[in-house]
């Protein structure tokens, strides 16, 4: 902890402490006569400012987690950072029915939220769409083995990550429980939305939820990249097979290179952040992909009203950030930290050096007091 450093002066100075009191307290009556009412109004501001200052780096502090805790670290990589928000872990769990001994299974993988806006405009409810591969969330079920019956999906839990909790705790963003092709949350029951309608295995799936509250979601890019993607894995304390019961353990964004060993359901991002392909059981395109997201929660031509203030300003803020415009990027920061109270990594950036030193007590009173001066009375 940076401690203030006071000089007291020659100890005769203030050997007597009463008279020293007296003094300061007629000072001080004298002066606030001089400078009348304004000199408070003036005081009042400058500790406005300040305690609005102490306040932010408090709340982030308080919600941030630093790399001992198992937070993820911003301001290192700007794709990373723009895109690790709306990756997610899913866990699809799957039955045979009926039920039948040794059928029953769970799988996991990663997936990316490509969507989020509200239901009707003007809307408390939010329509969230996660982008993930068909082999891992399959309204046509998965096999059990040989003659035996088909497990069909049963529930989604849908995990948010490090980035997006700025802690190592697991946060399940919201759990479904499905029959066929519908899956609800007890209150919407949403169509799962496959690439390939016969066959959901051979392509990538839609997973629509609602939320009370926006989320964070990738952008997708233009047009198929030149350059090599880099995929977005979560990952745990052990780099090994991410096992069901390791799912709410392995959830820290980490940039790796694109390999088809890679998890179903992992994001392939551009520099800039933007979604160019996703890790596929079955063969299939960046192309194809992007165009069915496009076509389906997306009609052309894009409306203002497909996007949310905690995107936006989150958006903002990272390109901010990384041209170095500090001040704006705070303020940026401070907006996508306002409409969900679970979404802390905005919180997280608040926290970096750079962002704390944009406004200090000591400058804001400096700054702030020479704006008004005063007559001669």
């Amino acid at each position: 902890m940076r401690r203030n450093h006071l000089s007291y002066g020659d100890p005769a100075n203030y050997s007597n402490p009463a008279r020293e009191n007296k003094l300061m307290s007629t000072y001080r009556l004298k002066f606030m006569s001089r400078r009348g009412s304004g000199f408070f109004v003036l005081s009042l501001v400058v500790g406005v400012l300040v305690a609005q200052w102490l306040m932010w780096p408090a709340v982030a502090f308080a919600a941030t987690a630093n790399s001992s805790d198992g937070g993820y670290q911003f301001g290192k990589a700007q794709g990373l950072d723009r895109a690790s928000v709306s990756v997610v872990r899913l866990v699809a769990g799957y039955n045979a029915v009926p039920a039948v001994a040794g059928c029953a299974s769970s799988v996991t993988g990663l997936g990316v939220l490509v969507g989020s806006w509200a239901t009707t405009p003007a809307s408390k409810d939010f329509t969230n769409w996660v982008l993930t591969d068909g082999s891992l969330v399959d309204p046509g079920g998965i096999s059990c083995g040989v003659r035996r019956p088909m497990e069909e999906l049963s529930s989604i839990q849908i995990y948010a990550n490090n980035a997006y909790t700025s802690s190592a705790n697991g946060l399940v963003l919201k759990s479904l429980q499905c029959h066929g092709n519908a899956c609800s949350d007890g209150a919407t029951m949403q169509v799962l939305l496959c690439q390939n309608a016969n066959s959901c295995d051979t392509g990538v799936v839609l997973v629509p939820f609602h939320m009370p509250v926006p989320q964070p979601f990738i952008d997708l890019a233009q047009t198929d990249q030149v350059i090599t993607e880099q995929g977005i894995e979560l990952t745990g304390p052990v780099s090994a097979t991410i096992s069901v019961d390791q799912a709410a353990q392995a959830l820290m964004p980490t940039q790796v290179a694109n390999d088809p060993k890679n998890e179903p359901g992992m994001p392939l991002i551009n520099a800039n952040g933007q979604l160019v392909d996703m890790n596929t059981k079955a063969d299939d395109t960046g192309q194809s992909i992007r165009s069915f997201v496009n076509e389906r929660i997306v009609p052309p031509p894009l409306q203002p009203v497909n996007t949310n203030a905690l995107r936006d300003s989150w958006n903002r803020g990272i390109d901010d950030y990384y041209i170095n415009d500090f001040v704006s990027a705070q303020s940026d920061f401070i907006r996508a930290s306002a409409p969900n109270a679970q979404f802390l990594a905005a919180a997280a950036f608040l926290n970096l050096p750079q962002i704390r030193a944009v406004v200090t007590p000591t400058s804001s009173v400096r700054s702030e007091a020479p704006l008004i001066r005063w007559g001669a009375k």
